[in-house]
């Protein structure tokens, strides 16, 4: 008797959380969609407004008149030219890390050696698919990317959502503010600052660390 009340209580608790996570999926759903819904709207309008200010287009007794000559795309980057220095520093970012890296591509299509560099080295053509096809390992390195990857994504989802359900249950609040502190300090921490205060305390020669237990030890 005692184990079935057991069971059922168990079985009751189970129902009730899961019913929570839903309605909670859904209110989130929900919100994404309204968010996603006036995010588009509020962008159609906004276009439609730039395209008539380009045209330099003007409403007069509710109607939509062309006054103007159309303008070119030197006139419409001068006359938005505070929107373009926004997407400048974007615009760099991308060139220099989505762009520039293209020109690598080619290593793929010599025989690379230190010495001569990329453009330097001789140029092989296809003979380098052709050694990675006669090796036999093609496929089994593509099935591990793949297989990697997808084990990456699923386990790094399942996680993420497993370790905010646990902190959503722990009734103790300063551990789950410091536990979020910490799961989220990385990301806004360099890891060039990281690695240089590293070096600077812990420097064979010259580390802050080593200089006191040298001092110390020595004594």
């Amino acid at each position: 008797m005692l184990e079935t009340c057991k069971k059922e209580d168990i079985k009751a608790f189970l129902t009730l959380k899961i019913k929570k996570y839903y309605t909670l999926w859904k209110m989130a759903d929900s919100f994404v969609k309204n968010i996603s819904a006036l995010f588009l709207q509020g962008f159609e309008i906004g276009f439609k407004k730039t395209l008539e200010r380009g045209k330099y287009m003007k409403k007069e007794n509710g109607v939509t008149k062309q006054v103007g000559k159309k303008l070119n795309f030197w006139q419409k980057l001068w006359k938005y030219r505070v929107l373009t220095l926004m997407c400048v520093p974007a615009m760099i970012f991308f060139f220099a890390f989505n762009y520039m890296p293209l020109p690598g591509i080619y290593v793929a299509f010599v025989k690379y050696n230190y010495r001569d560099g990329i453009f330097g080295s001789k140029f092989v053509g296809l003979q380098n698919f052709e050694f990675l096809w006669e090796s036999g390992k093609l496929l089994s390195l593509t099935k591990n990317t793949i297989l990697y990857n997808l084990a990456f994504i699923l386990l790094g989802n399942l996680l993420a959502v497993v370790v905010a359900i646990l902190l959503n249950e722990m009734r103790c609040k300063w551990f789950k503010k410091v536990s979020q502190t910490m799961m989220f300090l990385p990301y806004f921490i360099s890891q060039v600052l990281v690695g240089f205060l590293v070096f600077n305390l812990l420097n064979y020669d010259t580390g802050f660390v080593n200089e006191i237990l040298t001092s110390v030890l020595a004594h």
